[in-house]
């Protein structure tokens, strides 16, 4: 996804960054700065932003195509692990955010504990994780 990606499309994935960061109760400042930062190569404005973050519920998932979907996957994962730690909410946050994008659930578990032992992560290796999970 990129700058060029319909509204619709950037709006359900900043909020589903937000839903992420909320699934502990609060935003953390890395997380906000992440967000924002991932809001910003959208093209999406403050304004914007705090209207999706008020609500992100409101913004349902629309058709990504595959390559999106594991990009989105991908770093509402590191907005999960941004605090070095995944809490269990936030692992039911991830079960659920994976359904939406339609990652496949019945690796979610294999991924997860893969994820964990991982310090940085990039990209690359996410999809190979995820590509070998499915």
């Amino acid at each position: 996804m990129d700058k060029y990606a319909p509204i619709s499309e950037k709006r359900a994935h900043i909020a589903s960054l937000f839903q992420m960061a909320l699934a502990d109760s609060e935003i953390a400042g890395f997380e906000r700065f992440l967000i924002n930062g991932i809001a910003k190569t959208l093209d999406l404005d403050y304004r914007e932003v705090e209207k999706i973050k008020d609500n992100p519920s409101a913004y349902k998932s629309v058709s990504f195509s595959e390559e999106d979907r594991m990009i989105q996957f991908f770093q509402i994962v590191q907005l999960a692990r941004i605090d070095l730690r995944i809490e269990k909410s936030e692992v039911e946050m991830l079960e659920v955010l994976a359904h939406r994008l339609r990652i496949p659930e019945f690796k979610m578990d294999e991924l997860m504990s893969r994820l964990k032992g991982i310090g940085v992560l990039d990209y690359q290796e996410f999809k190979q994780i995820l590509k070998e999970s499915v």
